[in-house]
C-alpha cells in the first residue's frame, strides 16, 4: 500500500522568522507546524525542536527531518519514522511538497486494515467452512448413491445369474424327474408281481428309498428355479412353524427354540410342503451355525409395503407376513454373505452339503411372490427375514390321498413324447385296470382323442412336448369337448403354465416321478367328481 493515500494536506502553518513564543501555544494544540518561507517548504516543527534548540526564531529550531516520497509504501515509510524517531514526516513529489504523513495516522490505517483483514478471513474463513461442509455432504451423497448404485447392479447382477443358473437348474430337474419316472414306475410294476417274502423286495424297497432321495434333490433344484410350488392353498405360518419347531426340537436339543408368533398372524397362499422345506433348511443351517448348541429366535408378525421402505428392492402392494429367524451361531464374513443363495455353494466340509440348501430357500420365497433378507456377521450370529404375501382367506385343511392302489375301469389317452414313460405308464395304468390310447405328439393326441372322444374317459397330459405344447393340446381338446377330464403330468410342479391351465378347468396335477398307488388315486378322484 503506497503512502500517497495517507498524505495530509490540510494542516497549520507558521513563517520560519516568527518568533518562537508566539507558535507555542500553536504547537500545543496541533502537535507540529509546516514551516514556509515566502510560501515554499523549508521544514517541520514540533514541540521537541523547540525544546532540543531552544531560540528566538522557529527556522533556528529546525531540524532536518527524512522526505518522504509519494510513491514509497507505508512499511518504509513506517521503518523511517522508527529509524529517524519522528511522528511527522514530509512527503513529496520529486522536488514538490505535497503534504505531511503522521505515524498515528498511518497506525490506525494498520490497525482498521488488519481488523478488516482479520473481518475478511473471518468471513472468507466461515464460506470456506459452509462450502466444505457442503462439499462433504454431496461427496457423502455421492458415495452414498454409488454405493446403492453398487448394490443395485451388484442384485441385478446376481438376479441374473440366479435366474439362468435356475433356468438350467429347472431344465436339469425336469429331465431327471422324467428319468426317475421310468425307475419308480418299472419299480411298481415289479412290486405288483412280488411280496414281501421275494428276494428282491427289499432291493426293490432300497431303489424306491434312493428314487425319493433324488426327489428330494429335484425338489430342491426346482425349489432353486422357483418352479417349486405343488399344490397352493391358505395355510398358517405359525402352525407350520410350531410343527417344525417341534419336530427339529427332538433330533437338534443342544439347540433351545424360542417363539414370539403373532396371534393375529395372516394366513398366506403357498405350498405347505415347500414352505416347510424352507424352515428344515434354515433350522439346519442355524444348528450347523451352533454346533455346541445355542438358540434359535422364531417371530412372526403383520406387516405392509411400508414396513419395508428401507429395502433395495421395490416390494408391491398389499400386506405381508414377515417371518424372522434369529440364531447366536458363528456368523457369516461379507464375501460367505455375497454367496449364500449361490446354487451349489457351501461352506461345509466334502460330503456334508450340498449346497442346494439356502438356493432352493431363494427360490421357493421368490416363487411364492415374497422376498428374502439376510443380516450376519462374524462371532455375531445370522438373522433371516422372510416377506411372503398375506392371504385372507381361510386356512384349508387338507386331506391325503390314499397311499394304496385303487383299481378302476374305463380309458385312458396318455400323451407323453417319452417313449420310455409311455411304456411305463401304459403299464401301470392297464395295471390298475385302463384301456389305454397312446400319443407322442399334440397333433395325434387331438386327433386321436376327436375320433375317440366318447370312448375316452381321462387324458393323463404332459405338461412339455415338442411342436405342440401341453397347454394348447389342453385348449384344443376343451373345445372339442367342453367336459373333457384332464391330469396334468410334469416333471416340473405346479407352477406357470401349469397353474394357468388349472385356473382354465383342467381337473387335476400330479408331479413326477409318480408311483402306481398315486396314479390310481388320483385318477379316481378326478372320475368319481365327474
Amino acid at each position: 500500500m503506497k503512502i500517497k493515500h495517507q498524505i495530509q494536506k490540510k494542516f497549520e502553518t507558521t513563517d520560519g522568522y516568527a518568533g518562537t513564543g508566539s507558535v507555542e501555544k500553536r504547537l500545543r494544540d496541533n502537535s507540529f507546524l509546516v514551516v514556509l518561507n515566502e510560501g515554499s517548504f523549508i521544514g517541520i516543527l514540533t514541540p521537541f525542536d523547540i525544546i532540543e534548540s531552544p531560540h528566538n526564531l522557529v527556522i533556528d529550531c529546525l531540524h532536518e527531518k527524512p522526505h518522504i516520497d509519494c510513491e514509497q509504501d507505508i512499511e518504509s515509510v513506517l521503518a523511517v519514522m522508527k529509524e529517524s524517531q519522528n511522528y511527522v514526516l514530509p512527503v513529496f513529489n520529486g522536488d514538490v511538497f505535497i503534504g505531511v504523513v503522521l505515524q498515528a495516522a498511518i497506525t490506525d490505517l494498520l490497525f482498521e486494515y488488519r481488523n478488516e483483514l482479520e473481518r475478511t478471513i473471518d468471513k472468507r474463513t466461515s464460506q470456506l467452512n459452509q462450502v466444505n461442509k457442503q462439499l462433504k455432504q454431496e461427496i457423502e451423497e455421492r458415495k452414498q448413491a454409488e454405493e446403492k448404485t453398487r448394490k443395485i447392479e451388484a442384485q441385478l447382477q446376481m438376479a441374473q445369474k440366479m435366474e439362468a443358473i435356475g433356468t438350467l437348474a429347472g431344465g436339469i430337474a425336469h429331465d431327471f424327474n422324467n428319468l426317475l419316472m421310468g425307475i419308480q414306475g418299472n419299480t411298481s410294476l415289479m412290486f405288483e408281481d412280488i411280496d414281501s417274502s421275494h428276494p428282491h423286495y427289499n432291493r426293490l424297497k432300497s431303489i424306491e428309498k434312493q428314487i425319493q432321495s433324488g426327489v428330494k434333490l429335484t425338489s430342491r433344484l426346482l425349489g432353486y428355479a422357483r418352479k417349486g410350488k405343488y399344490e397352493v392353498t391358505p395355510i398358517s405360518l405359525n402352525q407350520i412353524v410350531n410343527e417344525i419347531s417341534d419336530t427339529f426340537g427332538q433330533t437338534r436339543k443342544e439347540v433351545v427354540i424360542h417363539q414370539k408368533l403373532a396371534e393375529d398372524l395372516l394366513t398366506i397362499k403357498a405350498d405347505q410342503g415347500q414352505i416347510e422345506q424352507v424352515l428344515l433348511n434354515l433350522f439346519v443351517n442355524a444348528a450347523d451355525a451352533m454346533p455346541s448348541g445355542g438358540d434359535l429366535i422364531l417371530e412372526t408378525m403383520n406387516v405392509s409395503r411400508k414396513d419395508m421402505k428401507s429395502k433395495l428392492y421395490k416390494p408391491k402392494a398389499g400386506n405381508y407376513v414377515k417371518l424372522t429367524l434369529t440364531d447366536t451361531g458363528k456368523g457369516m464374513d461379507k464375501s460367505t454373505m455375497e454367496r449364500i443363495f449361490d446354487p451349489f455353494f457351501t461352506t461345509k466340509e466334502m460330503g456334508r452339503g450340498t449346497g442346494l440348501g439356502l438356493a432352493s430357500v431363494y427360490g421357493i420365497i421368490k416363487a411364492h411372490g415374497g422376498y428374502i433378507d439376510v443380516e450376519s456377521k462374524e462371532k455375531h450370529g445370522t438373522t433371516f427375514r422372510i416377506y411372503l404375501p398375506a392371504s385372507k382367506r381361510n386356512v384349508r385343511k387338507v386331506t391325503k390321498t390314499s397311499d394304496k392302489l385303487i383299481k378302476g375301469t374305463g380309458t385312458v389317452l396318455l400323451i407323453d413324447d417319452e417313449e420310455v414313460i409311455q411304456e411305463v405308464c401304459k403299464e401301470l395304468l392297464e395295471n390298475i385296470g385302463y384301456k389305454v390310447f397312446l400319443a407322442n405328439d399334440g397333433k395325434k393326441a387331438i386327433e386321436l382323442y376327436r375320433k375317440n372322444q366318447d370312448e375316452i374317459d381321462i387324458v393323463l397330459l404332459d405338461m412339455v412336448m415338442p411342436n405342440m405344447s401341453g397347454g394348447e393340446v389342453y385348449d384344443r381338446m376343451k373345445e372339442i369337448n367342453p367336459d373333457i377330464k384332464v391330469l396334468l403330468s410334469s416333471g416340473y410342479s405346479i407352477d406357470g403354465k401349469a397353474t394357468a391351465i388349472l385356473n382354465r378347468g383342467c381337473d387335476g396335477f400330479i408331479q413326477k416321478p409318480f408311483n402306481i398307488n398315486d396314479l390310481s388315486g388320483k385318477i379316481r378322484k378326478i372320475l368319481e367328481i365327474g
